[in-house]
Parts: structure tokens; C-alpha cells; sequence
């Protein structure tokens, strides 16, 4: 009979050794209240989402001097309407690819420590994303 323990508790410790400041995501729906003015859209901070809303908070570590990839998708049949974060945060984003995100599900984005961080410095911040269900014609 094969051990098989060796390749479960391998797979244990590497699952474990996920640091613990990995990126995360949570999805705020309605009623939720909006942390953020999402700029480009009517959501203002504090205003109720409504349906066919979520706003998606993908907290992302930097270090500086080291911008990485960001990759949000909005949850099916949404999507972009709008990135936002808090005005303190100390992280910046840029967005990639030609043209506008808007209306796309998914985008990529580079994420980078603000200006006159000190070089090798981690940073955390939220990056807002608005998903919307797409307006149907009538």
C-alpha cells in the first residue's frame, strides 16, 4: 500500500504558506452603503447601492518600486462602471490596454506605491471597482 500522506501534507504546508498579507476581494450588494465616490459614476460616498450594483474592494499590497498586475473581473453579468479609492490610500493605479474599461468585464491594471514612498516599502490600500448590470434596450 503507497503512503500517501507525504504529498497531502505537502500540499497543507503550501497551502498554509500563503503570506498573510495576499491580495483579497469582497463584494459589497445592496442595501451596502459605499465607502467611496466612485469618480465618472452618480455613486458618492455613503450613498446605498442599489440593484444591479456591487462594488468590489480588492485590497492589494505594493512594494515600492515594484509596481504589480491587477486583475479585476466584475461577477457575471455585470460590468465596469467606475474605479475609486480612499483619498489617503498610498497606493495608485493605472489602467491597461487601449481604449475605455468601462463596459468590459474584466481589466488589468498596475498597481504602484505613491510617490515618495521609500523604496522597498510595502504598502496597503482598497481599489474600488463598480460592476452594473448593462442597461437592456427596450
Amino acid at each position: 500500500m503507497p503512503l500517501r500522506l507525504p504529498p497531502l501534507a505537502l500540499a497543507v504546508a503550501l497551502a498554509a504558506s500563503t503570506p498573510a498579507s495576499a491580495d483579497s476581494t469582497t463584494l459589497l450588494r445592496p442595501p451596502a452603503t459605499a465607502p467611496v465616490t466612485i469618480p465618472g459614476s452618480t455613486l458618492e460616498q455613503g450613498d446605498a447601492l442599489t440593484n444591479g450594483q456591487v462594488l468590489m474592494r480588492r485590497m492589494v499590497d505594493v512594494r515600492a518600486g515594484r509596481p504589480r498586475l491587477v486583475t479585476l473581473t466584475c461577477p457575471a453579468g455585470t460590468r465596469h462602471a467606475g474605479l475609486g479609492i480612499f483619498d489617503d490610500a498610498r497606493v495608485g493605479f493605472a489602467v491597461i490596454g487601449r481604449g475605455s474599461y468601462l463596459g468590459r468585464r474584466t481589466l488589468r491594471l498596475h498597481a504602484f506605491a505613491a510617490p515618495k514612498t521609500r523604496r522597498g516599502t510595502l504598502v496597503r490600500a482598497s481599489l474600488f471597482a463598480l460592476c452594473e448590470a448593462p442597461i437592456r434596450a427596450r
